[in-house]
């Protein structure tokens, strides 16, 4: 198997317990992405792979991120911002867990 399809194979494998939660996959796994009950908060988790995937070892790096709608509208209205996107966090997961290092 190619690194790239062992990659999105695990990419799907992690997406299958997300989707209870509320996450859709898209990018072919890749990214998983939820909206608040309200449609402003949008979660997203995003597998990044690395340039140094072989055949015998594929890393998966997460990403988190949080944006609101309502930001995005307000940054569009009140700044210079060249491509407002209403981002409130974002982060690699081992950052945001008890770790607090980088992971794959």
């Amino acid at each position: 198997m190619k690194p790239k399809e062992i990659f999105l194979n695990g990419c799907n494998e992690i997406a299958k317990a997300f989707i209870e939660d509320g996450f859709k996959p898209l990018k072919k796994g890749q990214l998983l992405h939820k909206k608040s009950s309200d449609n402003d908060i949008v979660y997203e988790i995003y597998f990044q792979t690395s340039h140094r995937n072989w055949s015998g070892s594929v890393a998966v790096w997460p990403h988190c991120s949080i944006y609101s709608n309502e930001l995005k509208k307000w940054e569009t209205e009140h700044t210079e911002k060249e491509k407002p996107d209403g981002l409130i966090y974002h982060n690699t997961i081992g950052y945001i867990s008890p770790y607090n290092c980088f992971k794959e």
